[in-house]
């Protein structure tokens, strides 16, 4: 029985791959897609690719590219159906309010209970510690949803099961196997079945 519902955002909801890379192109021009995937086998704030200058940079590179994404019907549908089980929770690497704008635009913000973003934190780990104490769960409550080997290392770090999903995510399914997740799914409205 799941307690929460902890999501990734880029590559699990929003299908942002070829966009945020794009704006990491400008400001490397020379980093390849298999070089900018690689960065998510871990934390990607402790890559020495990563600077506080590069960061402040790509993120007036991405604007309101957030709020504006689309949402794909089968992903708005999954996330209502779940939302019928256990809380919605957001941790993610990108903005709180971007993330909570995307979804009150897609007319679903009531579902999500909270946005964890990248100004709380750069650690996922610490994040999930805030998530606890905030909301009075424990490890064993949640389960993870996400799309990246980092992101699988950093909810195993604090104990919390993690799912990969390859849908349209950042790491195929060979890569988050390294960080032996509970399941890997194609799409995400297969949660819907366990």
């Amino acid at each position: 029985m799941v307690g929460a519902y902890v999501f990734d955002f880029d590559g699990v909801i929003n299908d942002s791959l070829d966009l945020v890379y794009s704006f990491n192109k400008i400001i490397d021009p020379d980093l390849t897609l298999d070089q900018y995937k690689k960065r998510f086998e871990g934390n990607l704030y402790s890559s020495t690719d990563v600077t506080p200058e590069k960061i402040l940079q790509y993120f007036q590179l991405k604007g309101d590219s957030t709020e504006k994404a689309l949402l794909k019907q089968h992903i708005k549908e999954t996330l209502l159906a779940l939302s019928k089980k256990a809380p919605l929770f957001i941790i993610t690497s990108d903005r709180t309010s971007a993330v909570e704008k995307y979804f009150q635009n897609h007319g679903i913000a009531q579902i999500i209970t909270q946005v964890y973003g990248v100004e709380i934190h750069h650690s996922k780990e610490i994040k999930f510690g805030m998530l606890f104490k905030d909301h009075n769960l424990n490890k064993e409550d949640c389960v993870f949803i996400t799309d990246t080997l980092g992101d699988i290392i950093e909810a195993h770090k604090v104990g919390v099961k993690t799912i990969g999903v390859t849908e349209f995510g950042f790491h195929d399914s060979l890569t988050l196997q390294k960080g032996n997740p509970y399941k890997i799914i194609s799409k995400l409205e297969k949660l819907l079945y366990f």
